[in-house]
């Protein structure tokens, strides 16, 4: 009993098929990732404003205040950057 023969043809045809559904993964993937970091921005943001309706009573607090600030925006960039790398490669 022989083992039945695929065609060339019938073989690219799934690999074509195969790729198609990969890509639009990634593509949705790549979509998904962009709204996270949009949410991590917007929060960060909010947060930001949120500190500065709210003025501290010392220098302390000032300070923690812009550190936190500072830290917030640096989180929101870095995770801005990585999204544009694994989006554009």
């Amino acid at each position: 009993m022989s083992a039945p023969t695929v065609s060339a043809d019938t073989t690219v045809a799934a690999l074509r098929q195969q790729l198609a559904a990969a890509q639009c993964e990634n593509h949705l993937l790549r979509v998904q990732l962009g709204a996270v970091v949009d949410h991590i921005v917007d929060t960060a943001l909010i947060g930001c404003r949120n500190l500065g309706e709210h003025q501290p009573d010392t220098a302390e607090q000032n300070r923690i205040a812009e550190r936190v600030r500072t830290n917030v925006m640096r989180i929101a960039y870095a995770a801005t950057q990585t999204t544009r790398r694994t989006i554009h490669g």
